[in-house]
């Protein structure tokens, strides 16, 4: 029996009647010097997949992983199995087949898929759940359902659907009138307060996909009760916009067996490090807060166009390591095209995979995701999408919400945040961007800014102003000023301090920004940054603190613009902030290196920190603040250790001393 603490799950492709034989052999190799756990056999995928296969398609594809699984179990290794499609990513020219009668996906404009199926449609429910208990037949560990089990991404279809007439037919049911397809999309986008069409939208589209994943789990658990059914995902904040409940599908899929969720991966080509760092905070950190907490997680590893052209074995490693963030007990990987061609031997992820196994099960043996993750709680809801009010109300994008900004920043930093769904908070530091408020009572609002230190995106102040609570944070009036408007040029610290060594540093507001809220402000405000035009003028105050624990930064959180804030004044500025708040607890972080992120995790008896250089840098002498406690022992955990574990890292003063390799993951284990 396989007991390996993280998973190595290789996605691959083993065609019928195409060197199936000889593929193997070389898959077999590969498993052995890389130490793959589980094989994830996909089925009529990418290039070869012809449409929605039938069952006897189906059936050859069956035969030989059958084969296939027979043998890995001699080296124990496990077997599971990837259908490429469910409802179909894309139509790429095929077609339904003779037989299959199913409603086809509808656009907002009213253009019809090809092939890409409408979810609410019973003959298709009766299809996928009748494929996917054909794959039970077999046995396999685990079956995945791909991430195109979702309504939006579904080309050539404009956003994606579903706007059929059976759906309008249902819409119409719910509102109790006859609608068109026009004036039922622009009710759901209505500039301003949510039209009531909005939520029967979001409902429609959960009760859909919930009834659909409850008809794939039961055809599988009605043939063999033992199988796993997993969730392959992608952003939270799009599934957001189709209104998706995480915990009723994971477990409409799993049945009686564990959850088991795949989150994104952010990068399916190499790119920067730091690039890559701030999507995995922002997307893959937010998915897995979404699920929930006993969920069995295994990231993706993507590589397309699938060879080295497309992603080194270094960053492949590092998505690999940095995944333990996630409290992941392993990891997919598609390193391979699925063409049917097989194990590229030469490209030697059998090394670098091997190199770093013995690291991560003894990470994994930390047991991080049974941990309690802590720092500033990013706040965050999954129906947002429900309460978000749109500013021009033509497109679906815009249902999208913006609640993680604040994860992306702070990790940038080096300061250790968490994402929350709780608003019920006391003596904590709250980061809040987007309209998060409009989730929120006016009661709510009140304790939630009363009993912690809050950091504010423009965005927010935006939304607590036009709620009408802008008075909570002394905000008189607020006026919007877009990227390049002339009016903001750059902001400059005014509050006397000294960063980095420079006396009244200046950073920019008008590249990468977005825009600007110029604010007026009540008496009790402390000015930190003062906004300034092109000619040195000051037109009035940028970062601010408000009532001694509310801290502005006015500028909006959509990710499109973070790159301005990434700078070694912002950071040493925010850092002052955090250090000096007078509300909330001690937060965890780093001193002034950029891209040290510090992962914070909670157990009964003891505290494990993760730390992260997403830089290509080497970086000596990390220091790791507030700890707030003694502890008997420190010990670390890392690659480059030569027995894994050893004492290499200095601590007096409540001040870990560390240091880090570029691309480095560690832990730190304190008791």
């Amino acid at each position: 029996m396989n007991n390996s603490k993280f998973k190595y799950i290789l996605r691959f492709c083993i065609q019928p009647n195409h060197f199936e034989k000889e593929r193997f052999e070389d898959l077999v190799e590969f498993c052995k010097q890389a130490h793959i756990d589980d094989v994830m056999f996909f089925t009529d995928c990418e290039e070869l997949n012809q449409g929605h296969p039938t069952k006897d398609e189906i059936s050859d594809w069956m035969v030989i992983i059958n084969w296939a699984k027979k043998k890995l179990q001699e080296y124990d290794i496990t077997t599971s199995i990837n259908p490429w499609t469910t409802l179909n990513h894309a139509d790429r020219g095929r077609q339904l087949k003779q037989g299959q009668d199913f409603n086809l996906m509808v656009d907002v404009e009213g253009n019809r898929a090809a092939l890409c199926a409408c979810p609410m449609g019973e003959n298709f429910g009766d299809y996928l759940s009748h494929i996917y208990a054909h794959f039970a037949e077999i046995t396999p560990d685990l079956i995945w359902v791909e991430d195109d089990f979702r309504f939006h991404n579904h080309s050539p279809l404009m956003w994606g659907g579903c706007f059929c007439d059976e759906h309008m037919k249902e819409y119409s049911k719910r509102a109790e009138e006859n609608l068109t397809r026009k004036e039922f999309i622009r009710g759901i986008l209505q500039p301003g307060k949510p039209h009531p069409y909005r939520k029967i939208w979001l409902d429609t589209a959960r009760d859909n996909m919930l009834n659909l994943a409850k008809k794939v789990g039961d055809s599988v658990h009605e043939v063999n009760k033992d199988v796993k059914v997993g969730l392959m995902s992608s952003v939270p904040s799009v599934h957001c916009t189709e209104g998706r409940d995480w915990t009723g599908i994971l477990s409409n899929l799993a049945g009686n067996t564990p959850l088991v969720n795949r989150p994104h991966l952010p990068s399916y080509q190499e790119v920067s490090p730091q690039s890559y760092f701030w999507y995995f905070n922002t997307i893959s950190m937010q998915t897995k807060a979404m699920v929930p907490k006993e969920t069995i997680i295994y990231p993706e590893v993507e590589n397309s166009p699938r060879t080295l052209f497309s992603k080194s074995r270094t960053f492949t490693n590092f998505q690999i390591e940095t995944s333990l963030l996630l409290g992941a007990q392993g990891i997919t990987m598609n390193l391979f095209n699925v063409m049917g061609n097989g194990i590229n031997m030469e490209e030697k992820y059998q090394d670098s995979l091997g190199n770093i196994k013995d690291f991560l099960e003894e990470m994994a043996k930390l047991d991080i995701h049974n941990a309690d993750m802590d720092g500033i709680k990013v706040m965050y809801s999954p129906l947002s999408s429900y309460t978000k009010h749109t500013d021009k109300g033509v497109s679906m994008k815009e249902l999208e919400p913006s609640e993680n900004f604040w994860a992306g920043i702070l990790s940038s930093y080096g300061i250790a945040n968490c994402y929350c769904d709780n608003d019920n908070l006391c003596n904590e530091v709250v980061a809040i961007s987007g309209q998060y408020f409009r989730n929120l009572t006016q009661i709510q609002i009140e304790k939630l800014l009363k009993n912690n230190f809050i950091l504010l995106d423009g965005e927010a102040a935006f939304t607590l102003f036009d709620m009408g609570y802008g008075q909570l944070a002394q905000i008189k009036n607020m006026k919007w000023y877009s990227q390049y408007s002339g009016y903001q040029s750059y902001d400059e610290v005014a509050n006397g301090k000294t960063y980095c060594g420079i006396k009244q540093a200046r950073t920019t507001l008008q590249r990468a920004v977005g825009g600007f809220y110029d604010i007026e402000y009540g008496n009790d405000v402390e000015i930190i940054t003062k906004a300034k035009d092109p000619y040195n003028n000051t037109i009035g105050a940028s970062v601010v603190v408000a009532n001694k624990n509310i801290c502005i930064l006015p500028s909006k959180g959509d990710s499109t613009y973070y790159q301005v804030h990434l700078n070694c004044y912002k950071q040493a500025i925010f850092k002052d902030i955090i250090k000096n708040n007078i509300i909330g607890k001690p937060i965890i972080y780093t001193d002034k290196a950029p891209y040290i992120g510090v992962y914070e995790y909670n157990f009964a008896q003891e505290k494990v920190i993760l730390l992260v250089n997403a830089s290509l840098d080497d970086a000596e002498g990390i220091h790791i603040y507030n700890l707030n406690k003694n502890y008997n022992q420190i010990i670390e955990i890392s690659k480059y250790n030569e027995e894994l574990v050893s004492n290499r890292v200095t601590y007096r003063d409540g001040i870990i001393i560390t240091d880090m390799k570029a691309l480095e993951v560690k832990a730190l284990r304190l008791i």
